[in-house]
């Protein structure tokens, strides 16, 4: 399984960083930064949590700037491969609470239970994860009115494979999105009456605003989808006007963001 291939891969590499560090003997504590970082990729690794070993390469050029060398070379091609390990992941989860990112093993989970709750591994919050292996089945499942938000978060989904796609791909299908969510708000009826954001969707609006700011606009859209569907909180199906205009103003800044 891929999971076990890059567990070895780290533990191979992490056997050679400790032979180069005992034979070369200088910058002891960059060494011991270097370990560390690998140590805790491992662990995380084999509990399912998301995990970069990015600093790894950049400590060890602080202190040796050999692009060249074999040690610099294995530690640049375990970061690509665990680049690659989780851009080859349909989805991974996110904690609202502490940004903490993870994966899950959903195959344990029945396949006609839409969504399940699953705690943080890093502060144990309880989070509600959409399954992916849901299929609908309309004949077994209790038909519900569909709700004004039950209709904007559907409309809101991207296609499960977008992280898979080139950049430019991906922000055309955000703007044509964006599109489609504004139209339907539009002709939405939303409740006037005085209402104050959840902390949870005050959480995702400012991860939504961070992820802007740093031009993530794909993780920016995900925060603003968890802010309408409030991790399950929605409220008798109601849009608040206040909800309506954080949703317009948010993606409006990710739509013209995109289109600079």
């Amino acid at each position: 399984m891929e999971k076990e291939k890059i567990i070895k891969t780290l533990k191979d590499t992490l056997n050679r960083i400790k032979e180069e560090r005992n034979k070369t003997q200088t910058n002891s504590s960059g060494w011991e930064s270097i370990i560390s970082i690998y140590e805790k990729a491992i662990i995380d690794a084999e509990n399912n949590i998301y995990f970069s070993i990015s600093d790894a390469t950049r400590i060890y050029l602080e202190f040796n700037s050999d692009y060249t060398s074999n040690i610099f070379k294995i530690m640049e091609f375990a970061d690509k491969e665990v680049e690659n390990y989780f851009n080859s992941l349909d989805n991974y989860n996110e904690c609202f609470i502490c940004n903490t990112r993870f994966t899950i093993d959903s195959s344990m989970i029945p396949q006609n239970q839409k969504t399940f709750y699953w705690k943080c591994p890093n502060c144990n919050a309880e989070l509600k994860i959409g399954n992916p292996n849901y299929i609908e089945n309309s004949e077994n499942e209790k038909q519900e009115d569909v709700t004004d938000r039950d209709e904007l978060i559907k409309i809101m989904e991207l296609p499960s494979n977008i992280r898979k796609l080139s950049e430019e791909e991906k922000n055309k299908i955000i703007c044509e999105t964006i599109i489609s969510v504004s139209k339907l708000l539009k002709e939405v009826k939303c409740d006037s009456s005085e209402y104050q954001l959840s902390q949870r969707q005050q959480k995702t609006k400012d991860n939504a605003i961070n992820n802007i700011k740093t031009k993530n606009f794909l993780e920016a859209y995900y925060e603003i989808t968890d802010f309408v569907d409030d991790y399950g909180d929605r409220h008798n199906g109601k849009i608040f006007e206040t909800e309506k205009q954080e949703i317009n103003t948010l993606l409006a800044i990710i739509y013209n963001n995109m289109q600079q």
